[in-house]
Formats: C-alpha cells, structure tokens, sequence
C-alpha cells in the first residue's frame, strides 16, 4: 500500500502533462541576422576588463580569487556519443530546476551528435552576496545597493560566457571540422534569463538560440516569482530607488541585452500559466526580443522542465536541425 502511495504524485503528474501541449510556432520563420555580428562590439565587453570580470563574479560570490580552477564549478563538458557524426556545440545553461531538465537535454543532445557545453553560473547567490554586502555599508542608499547588484548581474553574465566561448574554443581546436559546424544556446528558466545577456555579449561565435521559460528583468521576475520568499526573502528588490539604479547599471540583465538580438536566429518557449518564471514576465522578453518564432506549452513551470523529454527536446531539436541547415555545406 505505501508503495502505491508513493507513485499516487508521479501518476498525477503524468496525467497533467498528458493534458497539456506544446504549440509548435506558425509560421516558423528564423531571423536572419547573423547573432555573433549584431551583438559583438568591443566598446561593449571591452569596457568591463577580464580580470575585473572575473573579480568581480568572485568578490560578487564572496570568494577569493585563487586560480583558474575555481571555473570548474561553473562549467563541464560532455562530448558527443562516438557512435555517431558530431554535428555542433550546444551551449547549455540550466535553471534552478536543472536536475530535472537540463541532464534530459545533455543526454538527448549527445545521442543526436552534439558536444554540450553545460555553464551554471551561481546568479542567486551572487546578488544575494551583493545585497547584503551592500547591507554592511549604507544599507539605507538603495540607489548604491542597486547599482551594485546590476555590476554584480554583468560580472556573472560576462564570465558566464568568456567561460562558454574557452570551451568552445577548446573544442575545436581539439576538432578542425567543428569549425565548420554550427553553436547553438540552449538557456531554461534562469539560465535563459541570464542567457539572454551571455548570447548578446557576442563572445560564444553563435548561430542559433532558444530560450526557455526565461523571464524579462531579474527584478521583474524575482518580484513577482512565487518563490521570491525563498530566493531573496525581504530584500529591498520593489524599491524604486534600487530598481532605477539596476536598470540604469546593468547592459547585460535580459530586457536591457534582448534588444541586441532582434532579427536573429533565437527561439523562445513560454508556458501559459506560469508561476515560478511569471507568464507576464516570458511575454515581456518574447516582446523585447522582436516577437521571434515562439512554442507556447499549455502548462506552468514544473510539467515544463520535470517531462523536458516532450516538452522541451522537440523545440532544441528543431532550432538545433535549423542551425545544422542554415550553414553552407563543406566543400
């Protein structure tokens, strides 16, 4: 009995997602700007210095810096399965469901012939460190506090993608033929919102993008997340004061970098009654985005990403096989 008790969750979940769809975009028609020519400009990442960079994703995280291999809990690399001809990179970044989700992507996509390039860069963590780093000095100038948090945001965004583009570097020169084969961004939930920024720096040499279940603003999202409890407690993120100061700050939060990728090859999928990442706040990005090809997935946050094997491989598959045409054939 209490074994049945047990799968009584599991087979609810089942029969839910069995009740929901995922509306493939009509019509589906890719932008044609090139990502990596529309978003690259030196004046943009230039002016913030690699190792300020990575100082400040550090100092952001409260940690010191101390050699290159404080990286590796950011990133690792899985290579494609042997069995098969490799067809590209995926740059993939999960959200804070990303046990659940982003293994099942990893697996299907290294079965279908892709390397994966899996960067998690610690956002929550960083601008909770930030806040209450900020809480030590003034606490009472939210006007610093959110200019701090933007830096903060752009630091990690910015590492997060130096990070992306060492590894798919380093890949290729492993592999001469992958210069010839296409990358492409793969962002869910968080790691979506935070990709928005990363594709937009113009650092990973990108050809397609998909965006899952991302938000507009971190603010906007965290404000209005059902989780915002638990992620940022009583911090000080509706404030006027400390919301002006973080737009005005950061280039790279994903309503500010969005507009850099209009016209250019990226996906997006929402979830209609979404909650965790509000629906408000997906549609906000979508718009900001130029309103690109979009899956809509009848269903909130959890039945997206728990049952990703139907609700989120087709759209990386199709962007994915898009990505594989959209590129002259080898000589």
């Amino acid at each position: 009995m209490k074994r049945w008790t047990r799968c009584v969750p599991l087979l609810l979940m089942t029969a839910l997602s069995a009740c929901v769809r995922l509306h493939a975009p009509d019509p589906f028609v890719l932008g044609e700007k090139s990502i990596s020519a529309r978003s690259r400009s030196a004046e943009v990442v230039s002016q913030i210095p690699a190792h300020s960079v990575a100082g400040t994703a550090q100092s952001a995280l409260g940690t010191a810096p101390s050699g290159p291999d404080d990286d590796d809990a950011w990133v690792r690399v899985r290579t494609a399965s042997p069995n098969d001809p490799v067809k590209g990179v995926c740059v993939l970044m999960p959200g804070i469901l990303g046990s659940h989700s982003s293994p099942t992507c990893e697996r299907n996509l290294r079965g279908d012939g892709w390397h994966v390039v899996v960067v998690a860069p610690p956002l929550v963590s960083a601008v909770l460190a930030e806040l209450r780093g900020a809480d030590a000095g003034n606490p009472a100038d939210l006007g610093d506090r959110g200019a701090r948090v933007g830096r903060a945001v752009d630091a990690v965004v910015c590492r997060a993608a130096e990070l992306a583009r060492r590894e798919v570097k380093a890949l290729r020169s492993g592999d001469e033929s992958l210069a010839r084969k296409p990358v492409i961004f793969v962002g869910e939930s968080l790691g979506a919102l935070l990709g928005v920024g990363v594709v937009a720096t113009g650092r990973i040499d990108c050809d397609a993008a998909l965006f899952v279940a991302g938000g507009g603003s971190l603010l906007d999202v965290a404000a209005e997340s059902s989780i915002r409890r638990i992620l940022f407690g009583d911090l000080p993120i509706d404030e006027p004061a400390f919301r002006g100061a973080f737009a005005a700050t950061s280039r790279f939060d994903s309503l500010a970098a969005a507009e850099r990728l209009r016209g250019c090859p990226v996906v997006c999928v929402t979830a209609d009654i979404d909650i965790i990442v509000p629906t408000p706040a997906q549609e906000a990005l979508w718009t900001a985005l130029g309103q690109p090809p979009r899956y809509r997935f009848d269903g909130g946050h959890l039945e997206l990403f728990v049952f990703a094997e139907w609700n989120i491989m087709p759209a990386v598959r199709e962007v994915a096989s898009r990505a594989v045409a959209s590129l002259p054939s080898a000589p």
